[in-house]
């Protein structure tokens, strides 16, 4: 009985060393894994974990402003803005005339002599000029609101105290200082001020090639990081600056996750090419999102060796060429491989008949010349399978051929002498 034609695709795959699996035992090719599976699996070879939460993109995002109000809470900076009955303004003789009564230099009721009054006004005139130029109040010298008032001239007081002979009150210029920042940065306007300090810590990370969101979107994983950065920034103005370990143990793990984010996404990049590959040479009937199980370890292996690089590994080109092999091999095992092999086994008996070398159809060809037809599709299938063609098959299967041919059973013509 004349063997089938898939029966003959089976023997050439096993000519191959590819052994057919039938439907009913595919359970490892099942479509089950995704593509950022195969990507996250290649990265846990370097020690990155990506599952789940540790995934980048997968998160939640914070605003901006939800970062510049978690640095004023963690100052401990009242949120609501000010609400003083007599809000101003005041100006800035007014407040200087209060520190010459402070000083004890005139009275509550009396005038003070023209230079006094210059020489405590233009102390005050620069401690608003440094609010202003650290940027932490809105207000003009023509329109310094009265709550703020008593503590400029608090610190101006310090600041002339030698100049009338009096005693220098250090501790009180501190409080003094301190209140007018902690003022300066409540309600609204501390809002806006620690906003902009986020806005140039996220400028900064940009620049720097490791930040990857815009700062109105900051990925949950990295917000407590860039509270922390922004704080090391606001910090000088409270008089208290953050432990620089603090800050720098903040941007490595930012960076970290940035090298993180980025190899996730090389590592998905080079499984999408090896699966373009596959998919141009007609290997990949399944899509990204349902990757078989049989062949994931292998495009594993490819991501692996195409972001070695970034982890200071050399790729080993033999590791991927031999996952391209093995790929290829699992994907033969299935109905794909049995297609493939009996469209070669048809291209065979298309070139033999070509030839003028058969007389026979492949549904009722002789059986001697089945191990001819396997032979030269094997060599013709070889390299598709990842395997070496042998010349040494194609001379066999011509020599089998031509004694075939010889026979009278082959349905070839035998000449013969009559005498």
């Amino acid at each position: 009985m004349t063997a089938s034609v898939s029966d003959l695709a089976v023997r050439l795959l096993r000519r191959l060393g590819i052994t057919l699996v039938g439907g009913a035992d595919r359970g490892a090719t099942l479509p089950v894994v995704s593509v950022e599976t195969v990507a996250a699996r290649a990265l846990r070879s370097f020690g990155i974990p990506v599952a789940g939460s540790e995934r980048q993109g997968t998160g939640l995002t914070k605003s901006r402003a939800d970062a510049a109000k978690a640095v004023l809470q963690r100052f401990g900076i009242n949120l609501s803005p000010v609400t003083s009955i007599d809000a101003g303004p005041v100006s800035i003789t007014e407040i200087a005339d209060r520190v010459l009564v402070r000083l004890g230099v005139i009275a509550s009721d009396e005038e003070p002599t023209a230079d006094d009054r210059d020489l405590a006004g233009k102390q005050v005139q620069a401690i608003h000029a440094q609010m202003q130029a650290d940027g932490l109040v809105p207000f003009s010298e023509t329109t310094i609101p009265r709550y703020m008032a008593e503590l400029y001239a608090v610190m101006a007081t310090f600041m002339v105290a030698s100049s009338f002979g009096r005693p220098v009150d250090v501790a009180g210029f501190e409080w003094a200082r301190k209140e007018v920042r902690t003022l300066a940065m409540s309600g609204e306007n501390g809002q806006a001020i620690a906003e902009r300090h986020v806005s140039a810590v996220n400028a900064s990370l940009t620049a720097r090639g490791l930040a990857w969101w815009l700062d109105n979107f900051i990925p949950d994983t990295v917000f407590d990081d860039v509270v922390l950065l922004s704080m090391a920034r606001i910090a000088p103005t409270f008089g208290q600056p953050l432990d620089a370990a603090t800050a720098d143990a903040a941007e490595a793990r930012i960076r970290q996750a940035a090298v993180i984010r980025g190899a996730e996404e090389r590592a998905v990049d080079a499984v999408k090419s090896a699966y373009a590959e596959l998919q141009a040479a007609g290997f990949a009937s399944w899509g990204l999102t349902a990757i078989p199980a049989g062949v994931a370890e292998q495009l594993q292996t490819l991501a692996v060796q195409a972001i070695a690089g970034d982890f200071g590994k050399a790729p080993d080109p033999a590791a991927k060429a031999d996952a391209m092999v093995q790929i290829r091999r699992q994907v033969l095992a299935g109905p794909l491989g049995q297609a493939i092999a009996e469209e070669h086994l048809w291209g065979v008996h298309a070139d033999l008949d070509a030839r003028g070398k058969v007389r026979w159809s492949m549904v009722d060809r002789p059986d001697t010349v089945d191990h001819v037809y396997v032979l030269l599709a094997a060599y013709r299938m070889a390299p598709e399978a990842g395997v070496q063609p042998n010349p040494l098959d194609v001379v066999e299967a011509e020599r089998m051929l031509a004694r075939v041919i010889a026979l009278p059973s082959s349905g070839e013509r035998v000449r013969a002498e009559y005498f």
